[in-house]
């Protein structure tokens, strides 16, 4: 089997999150295209939220990998007037990281911690599904 090109790889994470949010009763559209600064339009109770997904497989030591969360045009941040939500997959561990995007700020790339009992400022958001209801 070859390997893949990053932008497959997003592809795949893209469908694992429409599986994760879809069983977990959340409505989930894709827009048409690759023009808008988010994947997924998520709403819940008529609410709906802007979510961008990235994934992930660089490990940093022993539990922590590396999120990159620039935008494609460049080194540049999400800002609030683009998404609403950054989701993080971490494919070795299959966790997902549910983060507003209002707690990345300024930041292009951060790390997150799979382990239990982390101290990492973005680890609380490990499995926070609720943040999108």
């Amino acid at each position: 089997m070859r390997k893949l090109a990053p932008k497959e790889r997003g592809e795949l994470a893209e469908i694992k999150f429409l599986l994760a949010a879809a069983s977990r009763g959340f409505t989930v559209a894709k827009p048409w295209g690759d023009s808008l600064p988010f994947d997924f339009l998520v709403g819940n109770n008529g609410r709906y939220l802007r979510v961008q997904v990235k994934s992930t497989r660089r490990r940093l030591g022993r539990s922590r990998y590396n999120v990159h969360c620039d935008r494609p045009s460049g080194k540049r941040p999400y800002t609030s007037r683009q998404i609403d939500v950054l989701v993080a997959y971490v494919v070795p561990e299959d966790k997902w990281f549910v983060i507003p995007v209002r707690e990345i700020g300024k930041i292009v790339q951060f790390s997150v911690s799979c382990r239990p009992g982390s101290r990492g400022r973005l680890d609380r958001f490990l499995d926070a599904w609720r943040l999108l209801r």
